[in-house]
């Protein structure tokens, strides 16, 4: 039996001799939009599946039909893999709990890394976290090269605030999905976490290559590295990341543009534009993340430094108030 610490090692020795070069998100290389491993973690939730009728099924999931892959279910023999697809449609039907009695059901019936691992995925979206651990454990004594329940590994590692830990399972992924655009996201905030700049800066530029490439929009990569190149000093290229964050977030579900992360995703623009001297386009900035989250004290202290900057000594000191007022609040 395999330690926590002992699989993982394992797994990224493996995947290390397997593909040296791309361990800890080397350089992108030319942008090949056939290459799979860039959405690999993407299928974390839906499964691959060859045979009937459970690739019906997964299409029935896939598409958003749940009635339909209910009636295909109903219509197979019980068994272990009819348990693990319906835990499947229970966790895309948001049933978390179903969905942990149907992943018991098939473990108890024929116990496989992968139901495990999407166990550990309901469970960490009931913030449990140690039962999502203890379940990982059980996925990578099973199959200590589950590259899913590595990347789940990591993120867990990630939440826990344990960076060097987490490092090591992206770059066991990696080792094998190189492009994976999830996996070099988070290799670089742990990284930067780390207090390795540089690193950081590497691997979210490879991440946001992979985006390019392949068209996807994750706002959260191009975001990070506009944090880090302001950090940095190079507020051009903040300014650069932090555009085409807000173009892939203008262009992701509503609920992301409904949310605080678009109101923040306009500070941090903010903040580049007056380090780089233009407050007409940091105010603008400033206002627009206001006008969708106006709580936020940060944004009322930056937007009345750059009124006294512009003159406009009235509207600051009403900004200042509003900083105060939210202070006295928290």
């Amino acid at each position: 039996m395999y330690s926590k610490r002992a699989t993982r090692y394992l797994a990224a020795v493996a995947g290390v001799l397997s593909c040296v070069a791309c361990t800890f998100g080397a350089a992108s290389g030319p942008c090949d939009p056939r290459d799979s491993s860039a959405t690999f973690s993407s299928g974390l939730s839906l499964p691959q599946a060859e045979a009937l009728p459970w690739s019906e099924i997964r299409a029935q999931i896939a598409a958003g039909n749940f009635a339909e892959a209910e009636r295909l279910l109903e219509a197979v023999q019980p068994s272990a893999e009819r348990q693990f697809w319906s835990g499947v449609l229970r966790l895309h039907e948001r049933k978390t709990f179903a969905s942990i009695r149907s992943f018991e059901r098939a473990a108890r019936l024929n116990d496989t890394s992968q139901t495990e691992t999407l166990l550990a995925v309901d469970y960490f979206l009931l913030n449990q976290k140690t039962l999502a651990a203890d379940a990982l454990q059980r996925a990578l004594r099973l199959n200590p090269h589950d590259l899913m329940a590595l990347y789940l590994q990591g993120r867990l590692d990630f939440v826990g605030d344990s960076w060097v830990e987490a490092r090591e399972d992206f770059a066991a992924v990696l080792a094998r999905e190189p492009n994976d655009d999830h996996s070099l996201y988070y290799l670089g905030l742990s990284e930067w976490r780390m207090g390795d700049n540089a690193a950081a800066r590497r691997d979210l530029q490879h991440a946001v290559d992979v985006l390019n490439c392949h068209h996807l929009n994750f706002p959260l990569a191009p975001y990070s590295l506009a944090q880090i190149e302001l950090d940095s000093g190079d507020a051009a290229e903040a300014l650069h990341q932090s555009d085409l964050a807000l173009e892939m977030a203008e262009s992701v579900a509503a609920g992301f543009k409904n949310s605080g992360d678009l109101a923040k995703l306009l500070l941090l623009r903010g903040k580049i534009e007056e380090r780089l001297g233009r407050p007409k386009e940091a105010e603008q900035d400033f206002q627009h993340s206001l006008k969708l989250d106006p709580y936020l004290a940060e944004v009322w202290y930056l937007l009345a430094r750059v009124y006294r900057s512009e003159g406009k000594n009235t509207q600051a000191a009403r900004a200042l108030k509003e900083f105060q007022q939210i202070q006295s609040q928290l």
